[in-house]
């Protein structure tokens, strides 16, 4: 998810790239993940990239 890591933080979500995820995006700290337990996103790495019915913001 894209959000306010000042916010978001407070309920857990932390940054992707910390566990090897990037986004199409190119952002950082805005990109986030929530584990739902502790492993839960070791395994997995690469960019996420969003289905089309998600627009991406004007430039």
């Amino acid at each position: 998810m894209l959000g306010d890591p000042g916010y978001y933080a407070r309920f857990g979500f932390e940054r992707a790239s910390d566990y090897g995820l990037g986004n199409e995006f190119g952002v950082d700290d805005e990109f986030m993940v929530y584990p739902l337990h502790g492993g839960a996103v070791d395994d997995v790495d690469g960019v996420v990239t969003y289905h089309p019915a998600f627009p991406k913001a004007e430039e």
